[in-house]
């Protein structure tokens, strides 16, 4: 066996040892900074026609390489909506310590019973995982007859 050959099979492990151990630190209490995640209160409750901005803040460690974005269904908002009905604004980042604060606006120009039964998630996706949270509605008698909140899932961030 060469020394090449030699090398290239040291080198396999390194970088097997590296993947191993990135993945095994994800799940320490030591990564639980580096950890996205997202600060806004996604709660609201519009009337039939008006128009509403939902601001998404969250926090990325990752300057590089981490970004924000909205979801509607499970999927891009492009795909279930015209930019008639639903838009999202870029997202803004501002330094903040080592890593970024994010800023991303949805905006909806009529509110509609279509949007009320659509779940809007705004997400954080940097290397060290994902913050999600679902907009939640608190649904007005004008809409449904009856006060009560309403989620998309039922899957709620921290209020």
């Amino acid at each position: 066996m060469s020394s090449a050959t030699g090398l290239r099979g040291q080198t396999r492990c390194l970088l097997l040892a590296l993947i191993c151990s990135c993945t095994c630190l994800q799940g320490t209490d030591s990564a639980s900074h580096l950890q996205p995640y997202i600060s806004s209160h996604l709660r609201y409750q519009p009337d039939c026609g008006e128009t509403i901005r939902i601001l998404c803040e969250g926090y990325t460690a990752f300057a590089d390489s981490g970004i924000m974005y909205w979801l509607a269904n499970g999927t891009f908002l492009e795909d279930l909506y015209s930019e008639e009905e639903v838009t999202e604004s870029s997202t803004i980042e501002e330094a903040k310590g080592t890593g970024l604060a994010l800023r991303r606006e949805l905006f909806i120009p009529v509110f509609t019973k279509k949007i009320l039964s659509t779940k809007f998630e705004c997400i954080v996706l940097d290397p060290a995982g994902s913050a999600r949270k679902a907009v939640t509605w608190k649904r007005n008698k004008e809409l449904h007859g009856q006060d009560a909140a309403v989620s998309g899932s039922g899957v709620l961030g921290n209020f």
